[in-house]
């Protein structure tokens, strides 16, 4: 019986050559998954990276454009202002209101309406081409600031009635002095 046994021992024993070969295996299995999860880690890196650079660049696209569309519009806005009408309109608005009523509803900046209101130098409106969207100016602290010469021209957000609009503010000069102003509130 002890040479039958003897077979069954070795059938039995795990051979060095095997624990070799698993543990090889087994090593480069884990070195494997640890190449990958270090691959895909450094992927997902350059990933986002990309990703900001892109959304930078969209954002550096978008700020030219905006201030492009808006030196368009001061350019267009800079001319409406500088009609003898307009001048005469803030310089007398009583008399001169039918003239500007008249000449401002033909104006448009760059293709398109917007809602333009010529102030007189205390702020009161002498026209709207909106009037429903009329707001009182004669206390705003920024358009003392424009018919004072402060600021040659003002690009803010302005709120009516709940609703914002750009607001572009140009003087309307007579003899190199502020005599009143043209808003333009683009929505």
């Amino acid at each position: 019986m002890s040479v039958q046994q003897a077979p069954q021992q070795n059938a039995r024993k795990p051979s060095i050559a095997r624990g070799v070969a698993r543990l090889t295996a087994l090593s480069i299995a884990i070195m494997g998954i640890l190449v990958v999860l270090l691959v895909g880690l450094r992927i997902n890196g350059v990933m986002q990276e990309l990703r900001q650079e892109h959304l930078h660049h969209e954002s550096q696209i978008l700020v030219a454009e905006f201030e492009r569309f808006l030196a368009n519009q001061m350019i267009v806005l800079r001319d409406h202002a500088a009609f003898p009408v307009m001048r005469q309109g803030v310089l007398q608005p009583e008399q001169m209101r039918g003239y500007v009523s008249d000449f401002m509803q033909n104006l448009s900046v760059i293709g398109r309406r917007y809602k333009e209101t010529l102030v007189d130098f205390q702020g009161r409106t002498v026209y709207s081409t909106r009037p429903e969207l009329e707001a009182d100016y004669s206390h705003a602290p920024w358009m003392q600031k424009v018919i004072s010469g402060e600021v040659s021209e003002l690009v803010m957000l302005h709120a009516i009635r709940g609703e914002y609009y750009w607001c572009i503010v140009i003087p309307v000069e007579y003899q190199g002095f502020a005599e009143g102003a043209l808003i333009t509130e683009i929505p």
